[in-house]
């Protein structure tokens, strides 16, 4: 990204330094990144249960976003990207201390901050190593053949939602393709492309909260339906980016939001 640095943690925390380390990080006003599981964190298991299939989903981890303390109150305060243009949330310390009992070692199992560095922003630069990626990316994706390939192996075979390789996957690209589809609508792509990226987004969301389904349901009969649509989204990856480099063709050396003309 542009004008930023992130330093991980060498090591995983405890919850008492974490804490800690969190609030002086965000009193330097770099924010903190850490995993944890979907219901450990009091505003996003609010968030998440009335779209879940199965509490079992509560157990997959999740990106959280610390951006400020608020010492009165004893609470963190968040940002995420749930709702489509994404909002601040606020989360009391001890609620999550308690949850944190329950399942340790699901937490911290990667956490970072966030540094400004405005003297390595470089904006041409930028700009130009995305025309090259997108010029120079061919990948055919076959992540999601092999997760159709491999669906009926891995439900003989998984009996712990959040271990299971597909429900893992999926949780990652939908993640990522959400990020991305706001990237397309901030660097001034057109509408075709953000469009392109949106209906991906959505799909994914309807294929993540399926395979959840069948592996905490065990809803066997959903397995035809979840391979269709993994190859669907095959199409749609591919379709995508060749749009990304057709409106780069045909659209001028410059994207708005990265690189104004």
């Amino acid at each position: 990204m542009v004008g930023i640095w992130a330093e991980r943690a060498p090591v995983a925390f405890d919850f008492g330094e974490f804490v800690e380390r969190a609030k002086q990080e965000v009193a330097k006003k770099c924010p903190v990144v850490f995993y944890a599981p979907c219901g450990g964190v009091p505003y996003y298991r609010d968030l998440t249960i009335p779209n879940i299939e199965n509490e079992s989903e509560l157990n997959n981890l999740h990106a959280y976003f610390i951006s400020g303390y608020d010492e009165s109150s004893h609470e963190f305060h968040f940002f995420d990207i749930f709702s489509d243009n994404g909002r601040m949330y606020k989360s009391s310390i001890d609620a999550m201390a308690d949850a944190y009992q329950v399942g340790k070692d699901r937490w911290f199992v990667d956490a970072f901050s966030i540094y400004s560095a405005p003297n390595m922003e470089n904006r041409e630069k930028s700009y130009r190593e995305h025309i090259s990626f997108v010029d120079a990316h061919h990948d055919p994706l076959q992540v999601y053949g092999f997760m159709a390939d491999y669906l009926d192996f891995e439900y003989t075979q998984s009996s712990i939602v959040y271990k299971v390789s597909a429900v893992n996957a999926i949780g990652i690209l939908l993640g990522s393709r959400k990020f991305f589809s706001r990237f397309v609508a901030f660097a001034g792509y057109g509408d075709a492309v953000k469009a392109a990226y949106h209906e991906m987004y959505l799909k994914l969301r309807k294929l993540y909260n399926l395979i959840n389904r069948l592996f905490s349901n065990r809803e066997h009969f959903l397995i035809d339906e979840i391979k269709k649509r993994l190859r669907e989204m095959g199409r749609l990856e591919l379709g995508a980016m060749e749009l990304l480099r057709e409106y780069l063709r045909n659209n001028g050396a410059y994207l708005p939001g990265l690189l104004p003309a």
